[in-house]
C-alpha cells in the first residue's frame, strides 16, 4: 500500500510500500473505511485512541513515523521511545491520546470494526483487538451496551482461542463486561436469552465455562429475572452435567442447584415446561444427570402439586424406571416422588389422561 499523509505540522507518514499481509494493513481491512483527521487508516484510530503505549509504539514503528527534531532533521520514530512521545502535549499525533473516543468517533461507527475484527485470522489482530474493546468500553461504559449481543458472541467465539495471549486478553475484557453489564439499567435480558439458547449447544469446554459464568453473573442481578427465563437454557445447563471436565460439572451442577433454591423461594414458577425437559433428562444414560433430573422431578411435585397435572403421565413415564434404577440413591428419590405423586388429587376436567397414566404403567410392568 502506498500512502503518504501529513497527519501534524510535526508528523510525516511517509510514502512507503506495506505488505498487504502486515499487521496493520491487516487491523486496517478489518476495520472497514473510517476517516480520522484525514487518517485513512480506521485501525490506527482505534489503536491510537484505545491501546496501551507499547501498542501505539508499535504502530507508529510499523508506519515508520518521522518526526522533525528542532533543528529541521527527520528522524524515524523508535520504539523505546513510545513512553515519551505518548505524553507530549505539542500537538503532535500522541498528544490526541487523551481526547475520549466519543468526540472522535461514535460508537456506532467504531464498534462494529473492532469486534469484527475479533474474528481474524491473525492471533495479533484478535488480541489488540480485545484490548482496543477494552480501552473503549473503560471510557464509555454503559453506552456500549446497545452491541452487547455482538460483543458477547466475540467472546464467546474467543472463549475456546488456543493462543495464550488472546484468552488473557479476552479474559480481561469479559470480566468488565460484566461489570458492566451488571451496573447498567440498559440491559435487556429479553434480547440477549435467544442468543443465550442458541450458545448453549457448543460442546467447547471453554466456551460452556464462558456461559455458565455469564448465567451466574446475571443471575446475580436483582433487576435481572434469570429465573423467569430458566426453561430457555436449563437443557443446555443439565447436558453440561455429563461433560468430560469435572469443572464444568460442577460448574453447572453448582448453577443448578442455586436456581432450584430460587424455584422454592418463588410464588411463581413455570412448571410445565421445564418438567418436559426434566423428563428427558430422567432417562440420560449419565447417573449425575439421572439423579439431577430426578431430584428436581421430586421437588417439583411437592411445590408443583396441582399445575403438574397435565404432566402426569410424563413424569409417572420418568420416575417409575428410576425406581428400579442400579443407583440406590436414584431409587430412593424415585420411590419418595411416585409416592408424592399418588397424593395429587388429579381430576380428568384439569387435563389428567387416564389412559396415558394406563399405557405408561403397562410399558413399565412389561419393561421389568
Amino acid at each position: 500500500m502506498n500512502k503518504e499523509l501529513r497527519i501534524s505540522n510535526k508528523w510525516t507518514y511517509k510514502s512507503i510500500d506495506m505488505p498487504e499481509t502486515s499487521l496493520f494493513s491487516r487491523a486496517a481491512t478489518c476495520t472497514g473505511g473510517l476517516q480520522l483527521f484525514h487518517l485513512k487508516e480506521p485501525a490506527l484510530a482505534a489503536v491510537l485512541f484505545t491501546s496501551s503505549v507499547e501498542i501505539i509504539g508499535k504502530t507508529a514503528a510499523e508506519l515508520k513515523l518521522n518526526k522533525r527534531t528542532r533543528i529541521g532533521v527527520d528522524l524515524q520514530f523508535q520504539l523505546d521511545e513510545a513512553e515519551a512521545f505518548a505524553k507530549q502535549t505539542d500537538g503532535s499525533l500522541f498528544s490526541w491520546l487523551p481526547v475520549p473516543i466519543r468526540y472522535i468517533l461514535s460508537l456506532e461507527q467504531i464498534l462494529p470494526p473492532v469486534i469484527n475484527s475479533f474474528s481474524d485470522q491473525d492471533s495479533r489482530v484478535r488480541n489488540y483487538a480485545c484490548e482496543a474493546l477494552y480501552n473503549i468500553a473503560k471510557v464509555v461504559r454503559g453506552e456500549f451496551i446497545f452491541q452487547f449481543n455482538n460483543i458477547f458472541d466475540a467472546l464467546c467465539k474467543l472463549s475456546a482461542n488456543s493462543d495464550p495471549n488472546v484468552q488473557s486478553a479476552a479474559h480481561l475484557l469479559d470480566r468488565l463486561v460484566k461489570d458492566i453489564v451488571t451496573e447498567s439499567d440498559q440491559f435487556s435480558i429479553e434480547e440477549f436469552i435467544p442468543l443465550l439458547r442458541e450458545r448453549m449447544n457448543v460442546l467447547n469446554p471453554y466456551v460452556r465455562q464462558f456461559l455458565v459464568g455469564w448465567i451466574t453473573v446475571l443471575d446475580s442481578v436483582p433487576d435481572i429475572d434469570m429465573l423467569g427465563f430458566l426453561p430457555d437454557f436449563l437443557d443446555g445447563l443439565f447436558n453440561m452435567l455429563s461433560d468430560s471436565s469435572l469443572e464444568i460439572r460442577q460448574q453447572a451442577d453448582s448453577a443448578l442447584s442455586e436456581f432450584l433454591q430460587e424455584i422454592k423461594n418463588s410464588p411463581a414458577v413455570d412448571y410445565g415446561r421445564m418438567a418436559e425437559i426434566l423428563v428427558q433428562r430422567a432417562s440420560s444414560s449419565d447417573e449425575f444427570t439421572r439423579w439431577t433430573a430426578i431430584t428436581w422431578i421430586n421437588e417439583f411435585v411437592k411445590l408443583g402439586g396441582d399445575q403438574l397435572v397435565p404432566y402426569y403421565s410424563d413424569i409417572l413415564g420418568a420416575i417409575l424406571p428410576c425406581i428400579a434404577d442400579k443407583e440406590e440413591k436414584i431409587r430412593v428419590v424415585a420411590r419418595e416422588t411416585n409416592d408424592e405423586l399418588r397424593e395429587i388429587q388429579a381430576d380428568p376436567a384439569e387435563g389428567f389422561d387416564v389412559g396415558a397414566i394406563l399405557s405408561i404403567a403397562r410399558r413399565c410392568a412389561l419393561a421389568l
